[in-house]
């Protein structure tokens, strides 16, 4: 900016001192141009961004680096007070300890829920403006927090105003919160701390809240006689007239009359088979939604447990920077996720509650923090270069590249597609009047490479195959079923002028030859004889001839089940004998060599149970 100050020629033959300047700038040159290559496209936007006078603190959270320094007892606190405060508010405000049942039925009305939905809508629209302003590259914080404040607001009494039709969703939300900040944390002010020091704390911290509510839940079940049984059920449906009163859309209900399992009358009510069968899911999700207030505590106690053992065997023990052992740790902790979840579902199955849309939320809720956790601290390039060279990975690629996957993902995405390109475009737009983005295209870089990818895609073919699928999902989930039922119902009616031997032995055959057939489980054929069975059963051995057909379907389906394995191995010891066979199944590979190995040990293992009742 000031006034030149004279140089001595110099040339490129060596100048004045010897020194070839030409070539130098050369190397020069080609070293940042190999530096470029190597840098990832962010970096290389972010220090385009820089290199423009873009002055701003970009807020993009790093967890890849390891910090240096230890956590004073104020961060510890810190993080204490974070797992501690959430874990508060669901028992306090969410549970029967608290106010549970008070706010659910301040809830339950319908016009909370359409606010509810008004709630949601202007979340989402807040949170589009902000995307399309380029929030994360705001010049200061405090502009990003006080923008950050309304979208948070309005998902918070979202959640809470949608309380009566998703009872899940207002404690899903305030538990979400403890790894929400956490990971903040981790990111911005905690970020130079160790990261076996965080995670320590976090461990600690989070079984510590855990273990406090769930003691607190006990003394509080045993010392004022909350434990669940018939007068807890009736003394919690009985406080939750709103939430009967609005459960049910065409009229209010009432627990007594329409929902109570002894003394409900909705039998003896003079209405359509249809009607009654909506009352009773009605009452279901009313029942739900008392359970969940009293089961709260416990489910929050699950959650901290879970973050608590997660963070203890990936942040303190494991090593993120060794991709066998990482991708062996989080493959068991997702199957340890799969069985907790089954198990819990499994439980409630049988139940008059109607809890599945609860499990499916928090599962998927914890999938979300896990993948975001392992991209966060491990590190997109990371991920892909383990990616690339793990086997698994070589195997699904030509899958990923399959237009039948191509069009599951569409078909699952649909018009969000088409939505965030323009969203997208509108970002680009103004990054380029802000005078932060002049890279060419109509897209953001990055968004610029799908839209790239995405056009290489035979679109023709795609959305040929998500018609194909639409129709296959619609046959598979309503039209199987009625023909199921329709098919069972002519069967039982069809087979009611036979003698039971004669259907006896037609039930065996069927569930032979279906068994017979590897693709097809077992669950149809039991199903199947149980249904034909226990019906004929029924028509034909008196009174107690339904406990009786129950009795003589289990024991048909069992032994046709070991006639079954019997049958399937004589197909095996026969055709095992041909080398196409052998060629078919690998019999040198070493999944066959490893079933071969267990399946060779002596006595009932765990694992030649799990293969011999799997296979």
């Amino acid at each position: 900016q000031g006034k030149p100050t004279q140089q001595p020629s110099i040339n490129a033959s060596g100048g004045k001192d010897g020194l070839d300047v030409t070539v130098i700038g050369q190397q020069a040159q080609v070293e940042k141009d190999e530096i470029k290559q190597v840098m990832p496209e962010e970096d290389a936007e972010a220090e385009k961004r820089n290199g423009q006078g873009n002055q701003s603190v970009v807020a993009v959270f790093s967890w890849t680096e390891d910090g240096t320094g230890e956590l004073s007892l104020a961060q510890s606190l810190l993080i204490l007070v974070t797992c501690l405060v959430p874990n508060l508010a669901a028992v306090m405000l969410l549970s029967d300890i608290g106010v549970g049942i008070q706010v659910y039925n301040a809830v339950a009305p319908t016009t909370m829920s359409l606010g509810g939905d008004l709630a949601v809508f202007l979340a989402a629209l807040c949170m589009t403006l902000l995307y399309v302003s380029d929030w994360f590259y705001y010049k200061t914080v405090c502009m990003r927090v006080i923008t950050a404040v309304p979208p948070v607001v309005l998902i918070t009494m979202g959640a809470f105003l949608k309380g009566r039709k998703y009872p899940w969703a207002p404690l899903l939300f305030v538990l979400f919160l403890i790894p929400l900040a956490l990971g903040v944390y981790r990111g911005t002010s905690l970020r130079n701390s160790k990261r076996k020091s965080f995670y320590t704390c976090v461990s600690i911290s989070t079984a510590l809240c855990g273990l406090i509510i769930v003691l607190g839940f006990v003394a509080w079940v045993f010392a004022s006689e909350h434990q669940w049984t018939r007068q807890t059920k009736d003394d919690l449906a009985a406080r939750s007239t709103t939430i009967y009163e609005y459960v049910y859309t065409e009229h209010a209900l009432n627990y007594t009359l329409h929902c109570h399992p002894d003394k409900n009358l909705l039998d003896e009510l003079s209405i359509d088979k249809d009607a009654k069968g909506d009352i009773t899911t009605a009452c279901r999700k009313a029942a739900s939604v008392w359970f969940l207030v009293w089961i709260s505590p416990v489910v929050a106690s699950i959650c901290n447990f879970v973050i608590a053992v997660f963070c203890f065997m990936h942040g303190v023990t494991l090593n993120t920077k060794e991709s066998d052992s990482l991708a062996r740790a989080l493959k068991q902790f997702i199957i340890c996720l799969v069985f907790l979840f089954g198990g819990m579902y499994c439980s409630t199955y049988f139940t008059s509650l109607a809890l599945s849309s609860t499990f499916m939320a928090f599962f998927a809720a914890a999938l979300c923090v896990l993948s975001v956790w392992t991209v966060m601290e491990v590190g997109g390039q990371a991920l892909k270069t383990m990616a690339q060279g793990h086997k698994h990975a070589k195997m699904l690629a030509p899958a990923f590249r399959s237009d039948w996957v191509r069009a599951i993902f569409v078909g699952a995405v649909n018009v969000l597609i088409p939505i965030f390109f323009f969203l997208n475009s509108l970002n680009k737009s103004v990054r380029r009047m802000r005078g932060t983005d002049d890279s060419p295209g109509r897209y953001t870089p990055r968004a610029q490479r799908l839209a790239d990818e995405a056009s290489t895609w035979n679109w023709c073919s795609i959305l040929t195959k998500v018609a194909i699928l639409g129709e296959l999902f619609f046959m598979l989930q309503v039209g199987v079923a009625k023909v199921t039922y329709i098919v069972l119902s002519w069967l039982c009616e069809f087979l009611a002028d036979f003698e039971f031997g004669i259907v006896l032995f037609l039930v065996f055959a069927v569930g032979f030859g279906m068994f017979m057939l590897p693709p097809v489980p077992g669950v149809p054929v039991y199903i199947f004889s149980g249904i034909v069975i226990a019906d004929q059963a029924r028509r034909n051995l008196g009174d107690n001839g339904f406990a009786m057909g129950v009795a003589i379907a289990v024991a048909v389906g069992f032994f046709n089940k070991l006639l079954a394995c019997l049958g399937q191995y004589c197909i095996g010891y026969f055709l095992g004998k041909k080398v196409s066979v052998q060629q078919l199944i690998a019999v040198d590979s070493v999944p066959t060599k490893a079933i071969e190995m267990i399946l060779k040990r002596p006595g009932l293992g765990i694992g030649k149970v799990a293969i011999l009742i799997g296979g």
